[in-house]
């Protein structure tokens, strides 16, 4: 994971400020000054102005099914409610009488879309389940006007160009017929921004909304909206193989 996002995560501050501290020679990984763009793991050794930084040994993971009209980030300067406050608001209640845990979600859900949403504190667990080359699948349940036909399905799994770059062949299957809408299931293993709602837009369709259902073999199932619940070792290990 990038320097400046374990950083932020292990809350020494926003990236931008991370970035000014290591551009001032404030960060050693490893007993070397830090440069920016430098790739780090729970098992570095980081000083950050002689205080030594590290995630917590207790790893914690959770789903959430994260409700539209919240962003994935961990703060908001524009006073938005979200996900780590949705998180924290369902803990308390599902919890009772323990320590909220400190989390970072694993990826991000526009706005406008639910669904799953992993969160942890597991740096090296998030970073496996990120990275590009790691091509991990993500599915996605969009309703989804006008009606695509054959030719547009195979357009979309061949690929379309967004934002000047061709997406990955992705797996895309119509679900239930909705007078002049569909649900279309729709699997792709990469995460670029609002990539889903891009890649119908690109063929002239429109997202009438949008919900991710499954991330690699880990499946929603029935856990209500803005509800969490704790992710156990064996499905950790599902996700990891």
């Amino acid at each position: 994971m990038r320097l400046n996002k374990y950083l932020a995560l292990c809350g020494v501050g926003s990236r931008r400020r991370c970035d000014e501290l290591i551009e001032s020679g404030q960060v050693f990984v490893n007993g070397q000054v830090a440069t920016l763009g430098l790739d780090v793991s729970d098992n570095d050794d980081i000083v950050v102005n002689g205080n030594k930084i590290s995630a917590t040994n207790d790893k914690v993971y959770y789903v959430l099914n994260k409700p539209k009209g919240c962003v994935t980030t961990l703060k908001d300067d524009r006073g938005r409610q979200t996900v780590i406050d949705i998180f924290n608001q369902a803990y308390s209640k599902q919890f009772k009488n323990k320590n909220i845990p400190k989390v970072f979600p694993v990826g991000r859900l526009d706005y406008n879309t639910q669904g799953l949403l992993l969160l942890t504190n597991d740096g090296d667990f998030a970073n496996s389940l990120m990275h590009p080359n790691k091509k991990v699948n993500k599915t996605y349940r969009a309703v989804v006007y006008p009606k695509l036909s054959t030719q547009d399905i195979v357009t979309l799994q061949n690929g379309v160009i967004i934002d000047n770059i061709k997406t990955l062949p992705c797996f895309v299957k119509v679900t239930k017929d909705l007078n002049n809408k569909q649900i279309v299931e729709i699997t792709i293993s990469q995460g670029r921004n609002r990539q889903v709602r891009k890649m119908f837009e690109s063929i002239g369709k429109f997202v009438d909304d949008l919900e991710r259902v499954a991330i690699g073999s880990f499946v929603l199932k029935d856990l209500a909206r803005g509800q969490i619940r704790e992710i156990s070792p064996k499905e950790r290990e599902l996700l990891y193989r």
